[in-house]
């Protein structure tokens, strides 16, 4: 019982979300957050910090924080292994999505 009370989001699972805002989160730690998240970034999976602030998991705490998108190749286990790593040395990021179709190479406003 303590175990399942101390996870901040009810049991595993896919979820499919829809995330949107108003006008875009750029805040003053939004370059530095990217270059970060550049040094992820592999010749064919490419990393990209999303205007979006989002709910995830860091730790046992939530948090409010960017979204980070891969895209580029399908190599799933590269892509998972990207994907924990960058939460726990990118801390402006909580929250990773992979983005289906073309690679996204930056973002525009």
């Amino acid at each position: 019982d303590e175990l399942v009370w101390r996870h901040p989001f009810p049991g595993p699972g896919l979820g499919i979300r829809l995330l949107c805002a108003k006008e875009p989160y750029m805040n003053n730690d939004f370059a530095d957050v990217t270059a970060q998240l550049a040094k992820h970034a592999t010749d064919s999976i490419k990393t990209t910090l999303l205007p979006v602030r989002t709910v995830g998991v860091q730790g046992d705490d939530r948090t409010l924080s960017h979204l980070a998108a891969l895209s580029g190749d399908e190599d799933w286990p590269t892509l998972q292994k990207i994907a924990r790593e960058i939460p726990k040395s990118v801390h402006g990021v909580n929250r990773i999505v992979y983005v289906f179709g073309d690679t996204v190479a930056e973002t525009s406003l």
